[in-house]
Protein backbone atom coordinates (compact mmCIF):
# COMPACT_ATOMS: atom_id res chain seq x y z
CA UNK A 1 0.00 0.00 0.00
CA UNK A 2 2.81 2.41 0.92
CA UNK A 3 4.56 1.54 -2.34
CA UNK A 4 1.43 2.37 -4.42
CA UNK A 5 1.01 5.72 -2.63
CA UNK A 6 4.68 6.54 -3.22
CA UNK A 7 4.42 5.67 -6.92
CA UNK A 8 1.24 7.73 -7.26
CA UNK A 9 2.88 10.71 -5.57
CA UNK A 10 5.95 10.39 -7.82
CA UNK A 11 3.69 10.26 -10.88
CA UNK A 12 1.73 13.34 -9.81
CA UNK A 13 4.73 15.39 -8.68
CA UNK A 14 5.58 16.79 -12.14
CA UNK A 15 1.98 17.85 -12.68
CA UNK A 16 1.67 19.40 -9.23
CA UNK A 17 4.84 21.43 -9.55
CA UNK A 18 4.53 22.57 -13.15
CA UNK A 19 0.77 22.86 -13.64
CA UNK A 20 0.38 25.91 -11.40
CA UNK A 21 3.32 27.93 -12.57
CA UNK A 22 2.85 31.61 -11.78
CA UNK A 23 2.87 33.84 -14.87
CA UNK A 24 5.50 36.53 -14.35
CA UNK A 25 6.02 37.23 -18.04
CA UNK A 26 3.89 40.36 -18.06
CA UNK A 27 1.79 39.01 -20.91
CA UNK A 28 -1.77 39.33 -19.64
CA UNK A 29 -3.46 38.92 -22.98
CA UNK A 30 -6.29 36.48 -22.55
CA UNK A 31 -10.01 36.09 -22.90
CA UNK A 32 -10.29 37.20 -19.28
CA UNK A 33 -9.82 40.86 -20.23
CA UNK A 34 -13.28 42.36 -19.93
CA UNK A 35 -12.21 45.86 -20.91
CA UNK A 36 -9.50 48.48 -20.88
CA UNK A 37 -10.34 52.17 -20.51
CA UNK A 38 -7.61 54.76 -20.91
CA UNK A 39 -7.27 58.43 -21.64
CA UNK A 40 -6.49 61.81 -20.20
CA UNK A 41 -8.12 64.17 -17.75
CA UNK A 42 -7.28 67.83 -17.32
CA UNK A 43 -8.59 68.88 -13.88
CA UNK A 44 -7.15 72.38 -14.39
CA UNK A 45 -9.02 72.83 -17.68
CA UNK A 46 -12.58 74.07 -17.71
CA UNK A 47 -13.49 73.07 -21.22
CA UNK A 48 -15.90 70.58 -22.77
CA UNK A 49 -12.93 68.43 -23.78
CA UNK A 50 -11.15 68.11 -20.42
CA UNK A 51 -11.86 64.36 -20.24
CA UNK A 52 -11.03 62.09 -23.17
CA UNK A 53 -11.34 58.33 -22.80
CA UNK A 54 -11.12 55.30 -25.06
CA UNK A 55 -12.53 51.90 -24.21
CA UNK A 56 -11.55 48.55 -25.72
CA UNK A 57 -14.24 45.95 -25.14
CA UNK A 58 -15.57 42.92 -27.03
CA UNK A 59 -13.50 43.59 -30.15
CA UNK A 60 -14.68 47.20 -30.44
CA UNK A 61 -13.29 50.63 -29.65
CA UNK A 62 -15.38 53.35 -28.05
CA UNK A 63 -14.66 56.99 -27.24
CA UNK A 64 -16.02 59.47 -24.77
CA UNK A 65 -15.34 63.18 -24.54
CA UNK A 66 -16.64 64.92 -21.47
CA UNK A 67 -16.26 67.86 -19.17
CA UNK A 68 -15.54 66.30 -15.83
CA UNK A 69 -14.60 63.21 -13.97
CA UNK A 70 -16.69 62.39 -10.95
CA UNK A 71 -14.64 59.71 -9.30
CA UNK A 72 -13.22 56.54 -10.64
CA UNK A 73 -15.06 54.79 -12.27
CA UNK A 74 -16.82 57.68 -13.92
CA UNK A 75 -20.10 58.15 -15.75
CA UNK A 76 -19.62 58.04 -19.51
CA UNK A 77 -21.56 57.94 -22.75
CA UNK A 78 -19.66 55.68 -25.11
CA UNK A 79 -19.69 56.15 -28.88
CA UNK A 80 -18.43 53.27 -31.03
CA UNK A 81 -15.59 54.14 -33.39
CA UNK A 82 -14.98 52.58 -36.84
CA UNK A 83 -13.45 49.08 -36.97
CA UNK A 84 -10.23 50.47 -38.47
CA UNK A 85 -9.66 52.47 -35.29
CA UNK A 86 -10.04 49.32 -33.19
CA UNK A 87 -7.48 47.52 -35.38
CA UNK A 88 -4.89 50.16 -34.36
CA UNK A 89 -5.31 49.51 -30.62
CA UNK A 90 -6.49 45.90 -30.35
CA UNK A 91 -3.17 44.69 -28.89
CA UNK A 92 -3.13 47.21 -26.00
CA UNK A 93 -4.81 44.88 -23.48
CA UNK A 94 -1.87 42.51 -24.04
CA UNK A 95 0.53 45.20 -22.87
CA UNK A 96 -0.91 45.68 -19.39
CA UNK A 97 1.92 45.07 -16.89
CA UNK A 98 1.16 42.38 -14.31
CA UNK A 99 2.61 44.67 -11.62
CA UNK A 100 -0.12 47.21 -12.35
CA UNK A 101 -2.82 44.60 -11.81
CA UNK A 102 -1.41 44.06 -8.32
CA UNK A 103 -1.77 47.76 -7.45
CA UNK A 104 -4.88 48.89 -5.56
CA UNK A 105 -7.15 51.39 -7.28
CA UNK A 106 -6.43 55.05 -6.60
CA UNK A 107 -3.89 57.73 -7.41
CA UNK A 108 -0.41 56.86 -8.58
CA UNK A 109 1.75 59.93 -8.17
CA UNK A 110 0.69 63.38 -7.04
CA UNK A 111 -2.22 65.15 -8.70
CA UNK A 112 -1.24 67.25 -11.70
CA UNK A 113 -2.88 69.39 -14.34
CA UNK A 114 -2.86 66.58 -16.90
CA UNK A 115 -3.45 63.07 -15.67
CA UNK A 116 -3.78 59.71 -17.31
CA UNK A 117 -6.75 57.51 -16.49
CA UNK A 118 -6.49 53.74 -16.69
CA UNK A 119 -9.31 51.40 -15.77
CA UNK A 120 -9.04 47.66 -16.27
CA UNK A 121 -11.52 44.92 -15.69
CA UNK A 122 -9.72 41.60 -15.81
CA UNK A 123 -10.47 38.28 -14.18
CA UNK A 124 -13.79 39.86 -13.04
CA UNK A 125 -11.90 42.43 -10.94
CA UNK A 126 -12.08 46.12 -11.82
CA UNK A 127 -9.30 48.54 -10.96
CA UNK A 128 -9.02 52.23 -11.75
CA UNK A 129 -6.03 54.55 -11.45
CA UNK A 130 -5.44 58.26 -11.89
CA UNK A 131 -1.78 58.56 -12.85
CA UNK A 132 0.57 61.52 -13.13
CA UNK A 133 3.46 59.99 -15.11
CA UNK A 134 5.44 63.22 -14.87
CA UNK A 135 5.80 62.61 -11.14
CA UNK A 136 8.88 60.45 -11.65
CA UNK A 137 9.65 60.30 -7.92
CA UNK A 138 6.34 58.61 -7.04
CA UNK A 139 5.32 56.72 -10.18
CA UNK A 140 7.09 53.41 -10.83
CA UNK A 141 8.98 53.12 -14.12
CA UNK A 142 6.77 50.23 -15.34
CA UNK A 143 3.69 52.49 -14.97
CA UNK A 144 5.39 55.34 -16.86
CA UNK A 145 6.40 52.87 -19.61
CA UNK A 146 2.80 51.60 -19.88
CA UNK A 147 1.46 55.18 -20.09
CA UNK A 148 4.04 55.92 -22.81
CA UNK A 149 2.75 52.88 -24.71
CA UNK A 150 -0.87 54.03 -24.33
CA UNK A 151 0.01 57.54 -25.51
CA UNK A 152 1.49 56.16 -28.74
CA UNK A 153 -1.94 54.92 -29.82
Amino acid sequence: MKMNAALLLMGLAPILFTGCKKDESGDVCSQDNDYLIYGTYCPCCFSPNSLYLLKIEDGKLYSNIGESMDGCPYPVNWEQLPAGEYDRVKDLPCKIPMQLLRQPSGNIGTTGCVENIVQIKKFSVSRCWVINPRDTANVPSYVRAFIDTLNKY
